[in-house]
């Protein structure tokens, strides 16, 4: 629930669950319903800053795409946090929580293979090679390039 809430809109990750109505069917709902990622867009979007309207209305389903325009108004926080000192923040507890969320997958990942190595894994997924791919999983890809740009 977690990461679909934070924006990873894998459907796979609801397959374990089709067993359990309980559980899949509120991940099938969270998995529609906007993400922390999209809720973030909105929010610069009504304080005034340029996010397309295609970011704004897009299939929820489906995972976060780097966007330039998204980026630009990134940008034009960091570059004047007295105006944005809000959203600088929220960008920067956005960043800490995809940080401390990947730092988590790379222990599971490495708890994995430390006690069954590349065995298929308890969720029907491949295992570590599974739990590696998931490490390449971006959840605020603006966030992570403005830096570049700065």
């Amino acid at each position: 629930m977690v990461e679909v809430l934070l924006g990873n809109r894998n459907p796979a990750l609801l397959c374990p669950h089709t067993h359990r109505p309980d559980l899949h069917d509120p991940l099938l709902a969270a998995l529609h319903a906007p993400s922390v990622y999209d809720l973030s867009l909105r929010l610069l979007a009504a304080r005034g800053l340029s996010v397309p309207q295609a970011m704004l209305a897009h299939d929820l389903s489906q995972p976060p795409h780097f966007h330039e325009e998204v980026l630009e108004s990134w940008l034009t926080v960091y570059r004047d946090p007295g105006t944005y000192w809000d959203l600088d923040e929220l960008a920067e507890k956005l960043l800490d929580v995809e940080d401390n969320f990947r730092r988590w997958r790379f222990n599971h990942l490495t708890t994995v293979e430390r006690t069954i190595g590349f065995k298929a894994g308890s969720g029907g997924t491949s295992g570590a090679g599974y739990l590696r791919r998931a490490l390449e999983v971006v959840l605020f890809p603006e966030l992570w390039a403005v830096r570049t740009h700065l």
